[in-house]
C-alpha cells in the first residue's frame, strides 16, 4: 500500500470545510483516473458547477447501475484500501481537534 504523502493536521488556522472539501475533490480525481473508465458502462467524466452539499452533483447519472466485475475489483484494491486509510487518518486527525 502507498505511504500516505501528507500529513492530517487541523489547527485554529485550519479552514474544516475547505480542507474536507480539498479530499473529497482529491478522492474524486482518484476514482475519475484510476477507476471510473474500468466501469462497465464507462462512467464519463464532465465538469458541472456543484453546489456545496452535492446534493445536484451528477443529475444525469442518478439512477445509473454500474456492474464490477472481479478484474476490476481486484486492480482497484489498492486504491479503494488507500483511500479508507487516508479517510480514517483524516477523521482521527480532525475528531482529535474537538
Amino acid at each position: 500500500m502507498a505511504t500516505l504523502k501528507s500529513k492530517a493536521t487541523f489547527d485554529a488556522q485550519t479552514d474544516v470545510a475547505k480542507t474536507v472539501r480539498a479530499w473529497a475533490e482529491e478522492a474524486h480525481a482518484a476514482a475519475v483516473t484510476q477507476l471510473y473508465g474500468k466501469l462497465r458502462p464507462a462512467v464519463t467524466f464532465f465538469v458541472a458547477a456543484v453546489a456545496s452539499d452535492c446534493h445536484d452533483a451528477a443529475p444525469v447519472l442518478k439512477g445509473k447501475t454500474w456492474l464490477l466485475n472481479q478484474t476490476v475489483t481486484d486492480s482497484s484494491f489498492s486504491l479503494m484500501e488507500e483511500q479508507l486509510v487516508k479517510a480514517g487518518v483524516r477523521l482521527a486527525a480532525l475528531l482529535n481537534t474537538i
